[in-house]
């Protein structure tokens, strides 16, 4: 029927209004971004699964099916997108995360957090409190 056409054709442009920004975006940042590529993984074999029970299993419509066939298509698409750049950038730099650490180890410490290489005027420098400061201390009598 006509509206059958009607909301399926809406159906279609909803669907690629909705995957066509992501994957400009993605293609522009050549990175995924926030993007859960889990997320499209598991979708995916949900939206191939609903196109083989309503086009062959149950015979329905074109207009029933059809919109899950730009949504399937669209998001492998984005999956070969993502996965592209995430293994692109794993060849680039196979082992980044280690070229920041240092030799001598992970827990090496290599600058001071502290810029006061004269401990003596630190607080935690002696557990006893100068007169001084006794008598500026609310907690000592």
């Amino acid at each position: 029927t006509v509206y059958a056409m009607v909301l399926g054709s809406t159906s279609v442009v909803c669907t690629v209004v909705q995957y066509l920004p992501q994957i400009y975006t993605t293609l522009r940042l050549k990175h995924a971004g926030s993007l859960s590529v889990l997320m499209l993984a598991l979708q995916l074999p949900g939206a191939l699964l609903v196109i083989y029970f309503q086009a062959i299993l149950n015979s329905a419509d074109l207009t029933t099916w059809v919109p899950y066939v730009f949504q399937a298509v669209q998001q492998a698409v984005l999956i070969a997108i993502c996965l592209f750049f995430r293994f692109r950038l794993r060849q680039k730099r196979p082992l980044a995360f280690l070229s920041s650490r240092s030799s001598d180890g992970p827990d090496v410490e290599r600058h001071s957090l502290v810029e006061n290489p004269d401990h003596s005027e630190s607080p935690m420098a002696s557990p006893v409190l100068s007169p001084a400061r006794s008598r500026h201390s609310p907690f000592i009598n």
